[in-house]
């Protein structure tokens, strides 16, 4: 019998190889299930939102004292649920008054539990923008994972009031961990996902957590309009992932948001496999990249964003209604080509003429990702300042700040 030809062998050994390479890449870039510390007891512990149901030390390279905590908040159908944050103190006493609070909001991370930061090795800390400044200014930072990241899921994925309350809910968290050594003066800022959850949390805060002393939060790139936001990126590769993993988080906790009426019968099985796939790390998100792709091809069937059902969770979850009543701070990436810059500028502009204290500043030649870094300087100091008792500069709403 005589042999195939060579380049028939090549054919077939990397029609065999390349696959189960890759299998083995996209399994490797993922995170371990959530270890049993993250699963809640059947019945919660009695006590309002932010009580904590248990929490241990973390050994870190931080020179602070961390915690994993698990503490209860309200789900996006208002029951009790369980939500994981970690809380970063500093050393030593804390002064007369106890230290004030800042609350960390991270950006998309994914909708699976295993997405939660606090389950990296260093307890997502790398993830926190100028965690050091902060501590040294004698804060305590806390960080949300959000509802459904490390506890289980579904994870309520832009679901403003959702991740607003799992914010509030920390900074109470941090009041049962550390008691008097912690004040009710309160400071937020967030990224991306993180940047909705701060503007949720502002919004919430006087109803919601009427005891903390909310001084000033800092959104940075803040997806305000989600309809804007998914029409703008419907064949962007970051913007057909993130509306991927919204119809993927919706589809589950929304009775109304039915996939099949927005989503192609072919394109189902790639938003299901992007909602399995955390999003954090860059080579996480290569791992999203065949599906992508296939989704560029045929996606969206229908506009979510005119949709029945689903138009309505979009309005329901754009921050256009409520006047924040603390000081502001934006920040906005000027080549940002998912939160687009314009779309944050109207928002700004409604703020201010509705007579909020706010302030735009915009970065040149910065994008969506990179703001997080390049702003977060001026967000320390900016909520440090609100949190040392600095009033904020009167805003004019014909001049904003770049």
């Amino acid at each position: 019998m005589s042999r195939p030809p060579r380049w028939i062998v090549i054919v077939l050994v990397i029609a065999v190889v390349v696959p189960v390479a890759w299998g083995v890449f996209v399994r490797v870039t993922q995170p371990d299930d959530p270890p049993a510390f993250y699963d809640p007891p059947d019945a919660l512990p009695a006590g309002g939102p932010g009580t904590i149901i248990r929490s241990h030390d973390v050994d870190t390279s931080v020179d602070a004292r961390v915690q994993r905590v698990l503490y209860t908040s309200t789900g996006a159908d208002g029951d009790p649920i369980a939500v994981s944050a970690v809380v970063v103190a500093p050393t030593g006493a804390a002064p007369a008054g106890g230290w004030p609070v800042v609350a960390w909001a991270h950006g998309t991370s994914g909708i699976a539990s295993n997405c939660a930061p606090s389950l990296d090795p260093d307890a997502g800390l790398g993830k926190i923008p100028e965690l050091d400044r902060l501590l040294a200014a004698g804060t305590v930072v806390v960080a949300t994972d959000y509802p459904g990241l490390g506890t289980p899921g579904p994870h309520p994925y832009l679901i403003g009031e959702s991740e607003g309350r799992a914010v509030l809910d920390s900074v109470r968290a941090v009041h049962s961990v550390l008691g008097d050594d912690v004040s009710a003066t309160t400071a937020v800022y967030g990224h991306s996902q993180g940047g909705h959850a701060t503007v949720y949390a502002a919004e919430l805060a006087p109803t919601y957590a009427p005891e903390l002393d909310i001084v000033g939060v800092a959104p940075m790139a803040p997806p305000t309009d989600l309809a804007t936001l998914v029409e703008d990126d419907d064949h962007e590769a970051i913007g057909i992932l993130l509306t991927a993993l919204a119809i993927g988080s919706w589809s589950a906790i929304y009775p109304e948001a039915d996939e099949s009426a927005v989503v192609h019968t072919g394109a189902r099985p790639f938003v299901h496999e992007i909602g399995e796939n955390c999003v954090s790390y860059t080579a996480q998100g290569i791992a999203d990249l065949p599906d992508i792709v296939a989704l560029q091809l045929r996606f969206l069937s229908a506009d979510p964003a005119t949709a029945p059902g689903w138009s309505d969770i979009m309005r329901d979850n754009a921050a256009a209604g409520t006047t924040i009543k603390v000081p502001v701070l934006v920040a906005q990436g000027l080549t940002d080509d998912l939160v687009r810059p314009d779309v944050t500028r109207a928002w700004v502009e409604r703020q201010c003429t509705d007579g909020a204290v706010i302030e735009l500043h915009t970065y040149a030649g910065v994008g969506h990702f990179e703001v997080r870094t390049t702003a977060a300087p001026a967000v320390a100091d900016w909520l440090t300042a609100r949190l040392t008792g600095s009033t904020a500069p009167p805003t004019s709403c014909s001049t904003i700040e770049s």
